[in-house]
């Protein structure tokens, strides 16, 4: 998803922030992001915003908060029953003390529309962990780590009522010009009026090779092929993802996405790639999410 071109969480601040605390309780990923934040480095953090749509609320104040996010889209465009609905999106480049920049803050939300109980987990973490690239050498891929490698390092996953965890381990290659790997922990709060899912690039991994994050630049040799540079550490990425449901437009679901990751200089060499880039491929992705919901909605309604 495009995680970063409106500055409108100052509209409804007071709202997100109040809404959030709801959910903070039954997702510790969730609270660590809001209270401490994603490291970017020299001892800084990032915090994320709180959700800004929570549960409970009346048809009246669901409106008002939603208004507020369709900005000028206004309501009806924004909350249609369309693939190419209008959506909202913020992309901040989050600066060092010398103003020099070190990572993005990135806050999207739509509407699609389909059935909460259509969206199984494994759908998310496929939209929110692993979104589609274009095919290459340095692949791009994920996978759910075992009993055996949790163990391996010290890890013992314990479930609690409405409450999920599990680590996933994932590389990503970005604009052909760096591959990005390592663990993210990630943890499912469901409940009757939504679902969320928070993920951080967990430390606990940074001691086993195979698993500890890192990014590797993609280099070409003398013949043009694709090659991996030596591996250097990374630690700095961390987001959510939370769907509501909404009491009007009937089967209407309100998603939201918050994400913050560092960008190491050496990834562009200062180039501002990532954010020219992300608008396009964040259309693409919200296209496909309501298109997959469509999908899923239907296989199911067949069972």
């Amino acid at each position: 998803m495009n995680f970063h071109a409106l500055l409108i969480a100052l509209l409804f601040a007071a709202s997100a922030n109040a809404s959030g605390q709801a959910d903070l309780p039954q997702n510790p990923i969730l609270r660590h992001l809001i209270v401490e934040g994603v490291p970017l480095g020299d001892n800084r953090t990032e915090p994320l915003p709180a959700p800004t749509l929570a549960d409970g609320l009346d048809r009246d104040a669901q409106h008002r908060i939603v208004t507020r996010v369709a900005g000028h889209h206004g309501w009806d465009r924004f909350t249609r029953d369309s693939v190419v609905a209008p959506f909202t999106l913020q992309i901040h480049s989050l600066k060092d003390a010398q103003g020099g920049r070190i990572g993005h803050s990135v806050d999207l939300w739509f509407v699609a529309h389909g059935s909460l109980e259509a969206l199984p987990e494994e759908q998310l973490v496929r939209e929110f962990l692993q979104p589609e690239t274009q095919k290459n050498t340095s692949g791009g891929k994920g996978k759910e780590l075992g009993v055996a490698e949790l163990a391996r390092n010290g890890i013992i996953v314990q479930e609690t009522a409405g409450l999920r965890e599990k680590f996933i381990h994932g590389a990503l290659p970005l604009l052909e010009r760096v591959r990005v790997a390592g663990t993210c922990h990630v943890a499912y709060a469901r409940t009757e009026q939504s679902l969320l899912m928070a993920w951080e690039l967990d430390e606990q991994f940074a001691a086993d090779d195979k698993l500890q994050g890192g990014w590797q630049a993609i280099e070409s040799d003398d013949l043009g092929r694709k090659k991996l540079g030596p591996v250097q550490t990374y630690r700095g990425y961390g987001g959510y993802g939370k769907i509501t449901r909404l009491t009007d437009p009937e089967r209407a679901l309100f998603v939201e996405c918050h994400v913050v990751f560092h960008e190491p200089r050496e990834w562009f060499t200062g180039s501002n790639l990532l954010r020219a880039k992300m608008p396009l491929l964040i259309q693409e992705s919200v296209r496909k999410f309501r298109r997959r919901l469509k999908k899923s909605e239907e296989a199911r309604s067949k069972r």
